[in-house]
């Protein structure tokens, strides 16, 4: 759907196809109003609809409410970098110290999950916190992982070519693998932990596997992928 939109406002308006690729390294004003703006949507949505709630909207799209926003504001700041340069190799590159918020912001979101919100609930102080924490872990994630990827990653020598060729792919094929050996893995005797690592390995692998013996070699889907 979010593509299905950019298309349209795309040719909605010559100026917006003429949108020159030009560099720009951005500022903190940026990242301050893009995390404030979507921690002030997460605060005001869950006063009215719980915390990590699913909405079925007629059977086609679900979602969740809080995150709404989120799912629009960091498809449109995709489609900014790309116009902005930030990741050619003279664009904007993300300090490695962003590392250290989200490392902060994910221990305190996960806290304040485990051992207060469940009781409390998410009004007040405790709403506001909520909301500024998960948003700022997003965001700090995101950039972070940009970081990292970028200096220790960016390479076209294997494995890392094969995984940046068959990222999209793997994108759209890990939710097909992640849920059904989730409740495969649930009968197994061994520690939680154990699970995780070993859900978390097999679902790329074979995503991976799908997406560069499958969707890039199928006749429709190699167009794409």
């Amino acid at each position: 759907m979010l593509f299905l939109g950019l298309v349209l406002v795309y040719h909605s308006d010559r100026e917006k196809q003429n949108w020159e690729r030009k560099v720009n390294r951005p500022g903190w004003g940026l990242f301050v109003g893009f995390w404030l703006i979507g921690s002030a949507w997460f605060y005001l949505i869950v006063q009215s609809y719980p915390l990590d709630m699913w909405s079925n909207g007629a059977r086609i799209l679900v979602f969740q409410p809080e995150r709404a926003l989120l799912y629009v504001s960091y498809f449109a700041l995709g489609v900014y970098t790309d116009r902005r340069g930030w990741l050619r190799n003279d664009g904007y590159a993300p300090a490695q110290s962003w590392i250290l918020p989200m490392v902060l912001s994910g221990v305190a979101y996960l806290a304040l999950r485990l051992y207060v919100v469940p009781g409390s609930g998410v009004t007040g102080w405790i709403g506001v916190l909520t909301a500024l924490l998960f948003n700022g872990f997003c965001l700090s994630a995101l950039m972070a992982g940009l970081a990292f990827f970028r200096k220790h990653a960016d390479s076209d020598r294997r494995p890392w070519g094969s995984l940046s060729a068959n990222s999209y792919g793997i994108y759209y094929l890990h939710p097909l693998v992640l849920y059904p050996l989730t409740y495969v893995f649930l009968s197994l005797p061994v520690s939680i932990f154990t699970k995780a690592g070993l859900l978390v390995i097999t679902t790329i692998l074979l995503a991976w596997a799908g997406s560069a013996w499958i969707l890039k070699k199928a006749p429709v889907t190699r167009l794409i992928f």
